[in-house]
């Protein structure tokens, strides 16, 4: 029987282009053996900013602004809808998704801009649904997943709503998303337990993804070594027998 561990892998990205930074785009790894708070404590100990992430509390770190991630608030109305579609649901996602079109227009456009925009135009749309979920949550259940969708909501809005007064801020955190869709991978079990197993591969997932950009010319190369990286850093490390100590202890 091989027993696997758990792993987790942190990632934090730096994207300036939706709006319209000149910065290069730049993704951070780290792995850690759980889950625990004290692991983006101590990524963000030196970190004052905005840090845009789902709504995690060991992110809560003191010189840290919280920006709140509306795919996140979606999905939980998405999953709900999935299996069975309400007025409640319907109403929530056809009006995040306005929120989204609204994004669209501006995105690449300068903060002045983008925070005008949605001063103008998200604003309303955003006042007027959380009025309307707390009208909301007095009609369903306390105990129902409706319920825990638009108390999500609701425990967040302050952070989800940050976006309207900065215009560096993004709607959510996908590229945080994406990033760790790409520099995660599957791990053959192996002998090792310890999350420095995994250093190497942080270290790898780092370097590459900071290469590979669209803009560069080695884009195709980046992507190949990208691959060739996350396979050698998947594979399990098991000692040869040849080079064992039991070998050489006559010696």
């Amino acid at each position: 029987m091989i027993r696997i561990d758990q792993i987790w892998l942190w990632t934090y990205v730096r994207d300036d282009r939706p709006h319209g930074g000149a910065d290069a785009p730049a993704a951070w790894y780290c792995y850690s053996p759980d889950r625990k708070g004290v692991h983006p404590q101590t990524h963000l100990q030196d970190y004052s900013g905005i840090l845009q992430a789902d709504a995690y509390a060991g992110y809560n770190a003191g010189r840290v602004l919280e920006a709140g991630c509306w795919a996140h608030a979606r999905r939980h109305f998405y999953d709900i809808h999935e299996k069975r579609p309400s007025a409640i649901t319907t109403h929530v996602l056809d009006t995040i998704a306005a929120l989204y079109r609204i994004e669209a227009d501006i995105r690449g456009k300068p903060p002045d801009e983008r925070r005008a925009v949605r001063q103008a135009r998200a604003a309303p749309i955003v006042t007027a649904l959380h009025a309307w979920l707390k009208e909301q949550l007095t009609t369903v259940s306390r105990k129902s997943v409706t319920a825990d969708a638009i108390g999500y909501a609701l425990n967040q809005w302050q952070a989800l709503t940050r976006f309207l007064d900065d215009g560096r801020i993004e709607v959510d955190n996908n590229a945080a998303e994406r990033a760790l869709r790409a520099g995660g991978h599957h791990v053959q079990p192996s002998g090792f337990r310890e999350a420095q197993r995994f250093e190497p591969g942080s270290i790898l997932n780092t370097c590459v993804r900071a290469y590979r950009r669209p803009s560069c010319e080695s884009h195709r190369r980046a992507i190949a070594l990208e691959r060739a990286a996350l396979r050698l850093i998947s594979t399990p490390v098991r000692p040869s027998r040849r080079y064992r100590p039991s070998r050489y202890d006559r010696y």
